[in-house]
């Protein structure tokens, strides 16, 4: 991922079918106003950092990261949660602490194997 340290009042990014990334960097929580990551069509992206912590609200897309196998443990504002057509194989049981999370969508992940019910309930 580029350096983005340039921009602190960054609001949204688009990574919309990128080729070229296979990580994202753990600074990308350092962004204060940041509301949406796009990271929609990566093919080369396999994991997110574990144990970020977002502050305002934000939205996140990794659907068709076919090659994204892990979903860490994330805690904050997290309102939408887009892994529809990823290779994740297990849901983290973090997500049962994103008590804002409105849209979650697991849909078409063929190696899902296993998510936590508890993550369904209010």
């Amino acid at each position: 991922m580029p350096d983005l340290s340039e921009a602190p009042n960054l609001e949204r990014t688009n990574f919309l079918n990128c080729t070229g990334y296979s990580y994202i960097s753990s600074s990308i929580q350092n962004f204060n106003h940041l509301s949406r990551l796009c990271f929609r069509g990566c093919k080369s992206l396999r994991s997110f950092p574990s144990n970020l912590h977002f502050v305002s609200p934000i939205a996140m897309d990794f659907s068709s990261c076919v090659n994204f196998t892990e979903f860490p443990q994330i805690s904050g504002n997290i309102t939408d949660l887009d892994l529809h057509e990823t290779a994740i194989e297990e849901v983290s049981s973090s997500l049962e602490c994103l008590t804002n999370l409105q849209v979650f969508s697991l849909d078409s992940c063929s190696r899902l194997k296993r998510v936590s019910t508890r993550i369904f309930v209010n």
